[in-house]
């Protein structure tokens, strides 16, 4: 009686700790809008993260950096003629990235500036024939940089190449022949494993509906892993995570998967179910961040005011729940995914704002879990339960 006694006051006090764990993480999720852009035409791209500072580009304003906590915005560069649609990479103290458009033939350029604004270089400028329209940031191997081009290449279908990081030894590794046999249109960021890497295509192959491919970063073992009518429909970009791909599908409203780098274990972890209690179609460009156990990504559209979302959920698909969902005061059309810095998740909005020339914002996330405290709990009581039935039965 005594021992029962005893768990009965060890479930309150386990029952009042969750509530209070879950009140404190409610608390200390603020969402914040660090600056609202006027006159930058939209904010495509994501946030690049360092120590003390975030950089980021607007479509058509230029390259920007400020604190973390949206003091000392500053302009960087312009790029008159030229759209920034996705984050540069940084690479040391240097930021290196992609315009979509401009360069000698306008068919877009690698550029290279310091973060401190000084030192802007042209890399190199697309041709048409070596690719069009880069659009994806660039992944970083040792002292070469990886990219995709949405178009341009032998069929006009986009290409998948490589440059060094002082702009010397551009390669086209491969360029896409669309079809049923390959993709058509890449975008996003490549992910890799610091050999290999893995992409996305939204359209080609069977039924037009995309693909998910790899090869060598040599340019090697190009090879086709997944593609629709094989559980798959216009996936987004992949992120990796040990040996599994997490990424998102843009096909209807939109879900959330994850996959074998050997393309087995296709899971469907979460299905969006759109405006208002739920996400709408992911972007393209929106890749995921995956911390631990915890996946964090945004959608395009949905949420309470149909603006886009901010979401998270472990990798096996549970505890999926909306971190925000915007309103268009605080940002709109939600195209490129978060990063996160310690508790704080980074990133932009197309859109909205006091001018709806779009916003950086910061969301700072819950921890510990409440759901993991209360999982213990549960688990503790158990285990002491079990523990009074031994004894009993002796």
């Amino acid at each position: 009686m005594l021992v029962t006694s005893k768990l009965f006051v060890l479930a309150i006090w386990l029952a009042c700790a969750v509530w209070h764990v879950e009140r404190q993480a409610k608390a200390a999720t603020p969402f914040t809008v660090l600056h609202d852009f006027q006159d930058g035409g939209g904010v495509d791209a994501g946030v690049v993260v360092d120590n003390s500072r975030l950089y980021l580009a607007s479509v058509f304003g230029g390259l920007y950096s400020m604190n973390k906590d949206g003091t000392g915005f500053s302009q960087l560069h312009s790029f008159p003629g030229s759209r920034v649609q996705v984050s540069p990479t940084l690479v040391g103290s240097t930021l290196i990235g992609p315009t979509t458009e401009g360069g000698q033939f306008n068919d877009g350029t690698i550029y290279s500036i310091n973060t401190d604004g000084s030192g802007y270089r042209v890399l190199h400028s697309f041709n048409g024939t070596d690719g069009a329209e880069p659009f994806g940031s660039l992944t970083l191997i040792g002292s070469t940089l990886y990219g995709v081009t949405n178009t341009g290449g032998s069929a006009n279908a986009g290409t998948i190449y490589s440059i060094n990081i002082d702009g010397t030894g551009f390669r086209t590794l491969h360029s896409f022949l669309a079809g049923s046999s390959d993709g058509r249109f890449p975008s996003g960021t490549l992910a890799t494993d610091g050999a290999i890497l893995y992409g996305t295509t939204p359209f080609g192959g069977p039924n037009d509906g995309g693909m998910i491919y790899k090869l060598y970063s040599d340019g090697s073992g190009y090879q086709v892993l997944r593609t629709a009518g094989s559980g798959l429909s216009e996936p987004s970009t992949v992120t990796l995570n040990n040996s599994t791909l997490y990424g998102t599908a843009g096909f209807g409203v939109g879900y959330v998967f994850s996959m074998n780098t050997d393309s087995t274990g296709l899971k469907i972890l979460h299905n969006f179910a759109g405006s208002p209690n739920d996400g709408d179609h992911p972007h393209t460009n929106a890749t995921l961040v995956v911390n631990g156990s915890i996946i964090y990504g945004t959608t395009e559209s949905g949420g309470s005011s149909d603006e886009g979302t901010v979401f998270q959920l472990s990798t096996d698909g549970s505890g999926y729940q909306l971190l925000h969902s915007f309103s268009g005061n605080d940002g709109a059309r939600v195209r490129a995914g978060v990063v996160l810095d310690g508790t704080t998740l980074y990133g932009t909005a197309e859109f909205g704002g006091t001018w709806n020339d779009g916003t950086v914002y910061a969301l700072a996330v819950p921890e510990p879990s409440a759901i993991t405290l209360a999982a213990l709990a549960c688990a503790i009581l158990l285990l002491l339960q079990n523990r009074v039935n031994c004894s009993a039965a002796k």
